[in-house]
């Protein structure tokens, strides 16, 4: 068997760094042994080069968790009330007026209490209260409460892999020197862009969606419109990434054919490189802007480089300088998605080259140019649905993984945006070279129809209830995807999509195998629990209580790695909560409904419709397979569901140690008071 040759570094080096990067510095390395058995087998270069993306990795990673450690040991405890000196460091920020202000912003950490350190922590700010975000690299004092970073929930991976070490819930902000610096400079240059394209539109609505989805401008979206574009797989339009990139490219390159071939690529290539700086650069953005780089350097010195190498090229760039991206569920998303591209585009472009051989042969006529344009817009349509599908595929073992809703019906709805976006792309481009002589009506009436789509379409997709035990499952699932798409011999591309259909089948029936489990959260005493009880087999669950964000959250996730993404209810025992964490809560899990204790008044239920939180009711007028009863000294909860026959009595009784909980009389637990969260996992058998 002839082995495969290969030309570039480029796809061994990377998988070596992300191997190490995902594996970590521990015992988990041993884990590397089978994929340089697997390198062996492909040829000794391919072996080499993977070493050198392994020897890369490891000294990237001691080199990070060495500044992490030093900054960790800077930072004080949970709670801590500091003074501290900072600069920002988000671009995001904008101050265009009609647009809401950003609730948080990322800073450099300079002083702490007088005392130099260096850090990155992410300031949280409520308007009226704390005053208002500072402008790109403004040195600031701020003072407040410091909470570093909890890798325990999901908020604490996200700011771990953003490189974020703690959150400040800002009490004061006061300048203390004027912002300057080129990207300085170019924020105020896109704000002044954005606030031309949004002149005399009035909806607040389409001037956030604008905002967002073109200039990467921070702030505005509320819970409901988050979850109105994640309920239909849109929700990736609203956050700047290499699509945007992509787009912006492209229009560029169309006034650009006016320059000299020379000229033109860099010049394309430093626009890309200030609008991805405007607008925050993230992970996807800068991979995207590195691939548009390379491009753009090929074009303009008359060199090639391949599309899968260019990005594997990518990733290892930027996982050497930040391994905490391996994390990010953006990144993970970007790279592969895009990986699963390439190949499934390679694989149609050959395809189309074999049944297109003939028409070569063929004397060119009227007919010939017919039947040549009839195959075109035929092969397009193949593509454009190949395509999408794809990416949907690509992005279920990560959602699964991640405990993030999975949508097939999405696939329609993306299908539909991927003609529309990039005419609205060139018709923002349009408004803002034209400004006010573009009528702000048609800008209004195309953007209020994107929004109208993307909310019928949220009503009538559901999502799939997946289940994954173990993080190798997702990786076989990943790699098994990579190779049915880019595998030029058909028995492994066919052993290839057996196996990640035959791991999706089994992630779709597992729920139907699983007993029902009830959960019971505990912290402090002026805290009421939260519980949640889940059948997964009749694809139902339902919460009880929302008293705060924690134990909000370790519900939703105990909820969602049963495979069940929309509750049944949420109840309460008291009006004793804190109902702000309801909101996200409903965004995580959204109930079908919510039921108050009996005579809540008109104050709470003006504040869950000012958060649009539908299906409120007070009272027990409902029937509900959960009944709550507050009695003297204890709370009693009783669950029976007749379809199941599963019935069961949960009470519990707060005494000035801590809470006793029992299950059908038997005590289960004693749960001391305290600020961590203390959990009892029930399951029925």
């Amino acid at each position: 068997m002839e082995k495969k040759e290969f030309s570039t570094p480029d796809l061994p080096f990377a998988l070596g760094v992300i191997c190490v990067c995902a594996a970590g510095l521990g015992y988990q390395l041993f884990l590397l042994l089978p994929v340089l058995v697997v390198c062996r087998f492909i040829n000794r270069k391919f072996l080499f080069f993977t070493l050198c993306g392994i020897a890369a990795g490891v000294f990237s990673l001691a080199f990070h968790l060495h500044l992490k450690q030093e900054r960790l040991e800077q930072l004080p405890a949970k709670g801590t009330f500091l003074n501290l000196v900072c600069q920002s460091c988000d671009s995001t920020v904008s101050f265009v007026p009609g647009l809401p202000q950003a609730s948080s912003f990322t800073a450099n950490v300079l002083k702490i209490d007088g005392r130099n350190v260096t850090g990155n922590i992410k300031i949280l700010i409520h308007a009226g209260k704390s005053g208002i975000p500072v402008r790109y690299s403004e040195k600031f004092s701020v003072s407040g409460g410091f909470s570093p970073v909890e890798e325990d929930n999901h908020f604490g991976k996200y700011l771990e892999s953003r490189n974020l070490h703690g959150t400040l819930q800002a009490e004061k902000i006061k300048s203390l020197s004027p912002p300057g610096g080129f990207i300085y400079h170019l924020s105020r240059l896109r704000d002044n862009l954005l606030e031309r394209t949004l002149h005399g539109i009035s909806s607040d609505t389409v001037k956030i969606i604008i905002s967002t989805m073109f200039f990467g401008v921070s702030g505005g979206f509320d819970n409901t419109m988050k979850q109105t574009f994640l309920n239909t797989g849109t929700l990736h339009l609203f956050s700047i990434s290499g699509m945007h990139l992509a787009a912006i490219a492209a229009l560029l390159l169309i006034p650009a054919r006016l320059l000299p071939r020379r000229i033109r690529y860099w010049v394309v290539a430093a626009l890309c490189i200030c609008y991805a700086l405007s607008t925050g650069a993230n992970p996807p953005v800068m991979r995207a802007l590195i691939v548009i780089c390379f491009w753009c350097a090929g074009k303009a010195l008359l060199f090639y480089k391949d599309s899968a190498n260019l990005l594997a090229l990518t990733a290892a760039v930027l996982l050497l300088v930040s391994p905490e991206l391996i994390g990010n569920i953006g990144a993970q998303f970007s790279f592969f998605i895009t990986a699963i591209l390439i190949l499934t585009a390679g694989q149609i472009a050959y395809y189309r080259a074999e049944t297109g051989v003939f028409m070569s042969a063929i004397p060119r006529n009227p007919l010939t140019f017919k039947w040549q344009k009839k195959e075109k817009f035929k092969w397009f349509l193949i593509s454009s649905v190949i395509l999408c599908s794809a990416a949907f595929a690509g992005g279920i073992g990560i959602s699964a993984a991640n405990l993030l809703p999975v949508l097939p019906g999405s696939v329609f709805i993306n299908l539909i945006l991927m003609f529309c976006v990039p005419l609205l792309f060139l018709l923002i481009g349009v408004r803002v070279i034209l400004g006010e002589f573009f009528p702000s009506a048609i800008i209004e009436y195309i953007f209020g129809l994107l929004e109208d789509f993307c909310f019928e379409g949220s009503q009538f997709i559901l999502p799939a209830g997946l289940a994954v035990s173990h993080v190798c499952e997702t990786v076989i699932f990943c790699v098994a995807l990579l190779f049915a798409c880019g595998s030029s011999r058909r028995g492994l591309r066919y052993l290839a999509v057996g196996t990640a259909a035959g791991l999706l089948l089994l992630w779709l029936i597992r729920p139907c195998f699983l007993a029902p489990r009830v959960i019971f959260i505990s912290s402090d005493s002026e805290k009421t629990p939260v519980i949640a009880i889940i059948e997964p087999a009749e694809n139902l669950g339902f919460f009880v209580n929302a008293s705060c964000f924690e134990m909000c959250d370790t519900a939703a996730d105990f909820m969602r790695r049963a495979g069940i993404f929309r509750s049944e209810a949420v109840l309460f025992t008291q009006s004793k909560n804190s109902f702000s964490s309801l909101c996200r809560l409903t965004a995580a899990v959204p109930p079908s409904r919510i039921r108050l204790p009996d005579a809540e008044g008109g104050l709470l239920l003006r504040y869950l419709a000012e958060n649009r939180l539908k299906n409120v009711v007070s009272g027990g007028r409902e029937r509900e397979f959960v009944k709550i009863f507050k009695e003297k000294s204890f709370c009693r909860l009783e669950y029976f569901n007749p379809g199941s026959k599963l019935s069961f009595r949960m009470e519990w009784n707060d005494t000035s140690a801590g809470r006793i909980v029992s299950i059908n009389g038997a005590p289960a637990r004693f749960m001391p008071w305290g600020n961590r969260q203390e959990i009892l996992y029930y399951e029925f058998r």
